[in-house]
């Protein structure tokens, strides 16, 4: 019988102290380091959607570019993967790929459109007998018009919960292998507040996978941030997006 370790962590950014050593945990500090330079860290929001299953995974980033293209490698896997094009509401593009055919092993991507190089990102793909699920919800990204930093210090709280969360998952024997997300990840949908969403390492890493709540619904911006897998456009759409499916293991 699988084994699912849900680590119930119902992500308030109002929340002031969270623990963790994570080796993709950094000081506040540092973390203002990385905000500084904001169009080449920050913006193209590269981000990890779940896929139809334990195979496949969607990779997304915000370009000025239309075209683009990932760069998948691992073992005997070198593989060049055009990206798809979606219109930003605040202007440019959301591109996103499909990575397809993963097996067990280590892999690295790379995002490519225009002058726009992303870092190289590493990810595991291991049997999902066993898998360790996050569970978050109310994430509240939020923009402060009386704080220009709020971004960023919200962000910073979110990274450190998730890098305690992927602590917990490994003194346990296993790795954090999917973050699943009951809606409300930004206060008022915007744009600027799903990038700051995906800011934190373990979001272009380990799978996302967001429902929509209310106040994501206050703008159009998070339809165009996700890439789901399975989107019912037939018997439901709306301005926001539809319903998906996926399934991690033999949970559905």
């Amino acid at each position: 019988m699988k084994k699912i370790l849900s680590l119930l962590l119902c992500v308030i950014l109002l929340l002031t102290s969270v623990i963790s050593v994570s080796a993709k945990d950094v000081s506040e500090k540092k973390w203002n380091k990385i905000w500084e330079n904001y169009d080449e860290n920050i913006a193209p929001a590269v981000t990890m959607f779940p896929g139809s299953d334990e195979s496949e995974r969607y990779i997304a980033w915000y370009s000025e570019a239309d075209e683009g293209y990932v760069m998948l490698e691992g073992e005997n896997v070198n593989e060049k993967i055009e990206a798809e094009a979606k219109v930003s509401p605040d202007g440019g593009y959301r591109l996103y790929a499909v990575l397809k055919g993963l097996t067990d092993g280590e892999y690295s991507y790379t995002c490519y459109s225009g002058d726009f190089i992303s870092e190289e990102y590493s990810f595991t793909v291991e049997d999902t007998d066993e898998f360790t699920a996050l569970f978050v919800t109310d994430i509240h990204m939020a923009k402060e018009e009386d704080n220009e930093n709020s971004l960023a210090e919200r962000s910073y709280i979110y990274n450190k919960t998730l890098s305690a969360a992927e602590e917990m998952a490994e003194e346990r024997g296993g790795s954090l292998d999917l973050i699943v997300s009951a809606g409300d990840q930004a206060s008022e949908g915007l744009t600027d507040e799903l990038i700051a969403l995906s800011s934190p390492e373990i979001m272009k890493t380990v799978p996302f996978a967001p429902s929509v709540g209310n106040h994501d619904r206050k703008s159009v911006g998070y339809k165009a941030y996700t890439a789901l897998p399975n989107e019912n456009d037939v018997t439901f759409r709306s301005y926001i997006g539809t319903d998906y499916w996926y399934r991690y293991g033999d949970v559905l």
